[in-house]
């Protein structure tokens, strides 16, 4: 199959075959061509789904990465995601997805320097958007695993998937947001990537990810998908301990309302991260003094108590440091109270 992919890439929109390649393959029609690459790439990607072997699934990962990356010898890079078929298009990046997924970190570093091109390619669906975006996470895990997350490299691929994702010309080529839901999910997630490299923090308080109509700030919603809110409150927890908490101020800023409302209704599965965000916040005095924890108070006790009863021993702690910051300036008696009491435990 390596073989026929190979040909088949070469093989340019004319028909003929850029560098050779079989002359049984030199002139058939663009239709008959987009077929057999729709059908061999159906079947590269039904069998980097069956998880073979460790070694087998990497065996197939090194021979096929190169050939779907291309840019061997001057030809573009990514040939068969500049092809017209929307079929070859998806199913190119569906494969690169389940090669890439469960590889060695060392065979997704030779996709760091050109990996991001492909995203930026015109004919991407919203499936295959969001595909290549998942890829991309494992990109940049590959190369802070590689390099370390205060490596210069590992910053520089941070901070070009951060100003790709967040960019005028990339919000404008996907509209309307209703039919890229995929991709708006999976941008949050390389966002949350990115977030861990040294020097990105900032960066992401600039671009307008955690601001409305950022795909961060969007996930921040008790109703949306559990995965996409995840990542935004950990992206948000990053940005919290960057730096010292330096940013804390500006971060409340932009999301502190958001997270609070999260309070009252997040999944369970999500309470540790939220409570470990919002404690973080209220380390910053005059975040901890801001009139909006008001009316959050007695949730936060709420979530408090489950800690308790759950026995999650670093979120109670949070939570107890958390009440304490925000509670002696606004809450009423009974409140008051009940924070006395569970202190001196």
């Amino acid at each position: 199959m390596a073989g026929a992919l190979r040909h088949l890439t070469n093989i340019n929109s004319t028909g003929s075959n850029s560098n050779g390649g079989l002359n049984s393959l030199t002139g058939p029609s663009q239709t008959a061509l987009d077929e057999a690459r729709s059908l061999l790439m159906g079947a590269l990607w039904n069998a980097s789904m069956e998880a073979p072997p460790a070694r087998e699934h990497t065996a197939m990962g090194q021979a096929l990465l190169p050939l779907l990356m291309g840019g061997q010898d001057g030809s573009p890079t990514w040939p068969l995601l500049r092809q017209h078929d929307e079929a070859v298009i998806v199913r190119t990046a569906t494969c690169l997805f389940h090669l890439c997924n469960g590889a060695p970190v060392n065979s997704l570093e030779q996709l760091r320097e050109s990996f991001w091109e492909a995203l930026e390619l015109p004919r991407l669906n919203d499936d295959a958007c969001s595909h290549l975006m998942q890829v991309g996470a494992l990109v940049l895990d590959a190369t802070q695993h590689h390099h370390g997350t205060d490596n210069p490299i590992s910053t520089g691929g941070a901070c070009r998937a951060i100003t790709l994702l967040t960019s005028p010309q990339w919000a404008s080529s996907r509209k309307p947001r209703e039919a890229w839901q995929r991709s708006r999910a999976a941008e949050v997630l390389v966002l949350l990537r990115a977030s861990i490299c040294a020097g990105t923090a900032e960066l992401l308080l600039d671009s307008g990810a955690l601001r409305p109509d950022g795909s961060a700030y969007e996930a921040l919603v008790p109703t949306g998908c559990q995965h996409g809110t995840g990542a935004a409150i950990r992206l948000a927890g990053h940005i919290s301990i960057a730096d010292g908490g330096r940013l804390r101020q500006r971060l409340a800023s932009q999301v502190l309302d958001r997270l609070l409302n999260l309070v009252e209704n997040v999944p369970h599965a999500l309470r540790d991260d939220l409570v470990c965000v919002l404690h973080g916040l209220s380390r910053e005095p005059s975040v901890a003094e801001a009139s909006t924890w008001v009316k959050h108070i007695p949730s936060l006790i709420t979530l408090a108590e489950w800690a308790a009863q759950k026995r999650r021993i670093q979120s109670l702690a949070c939570a107890l440091e958390l009440l304490t910051a925000v509670v002696p300036r606004r809450a009423d008696d009974r409140e008051q109270a009940w924070l006395k009491a569970n202190l001196h435990r």
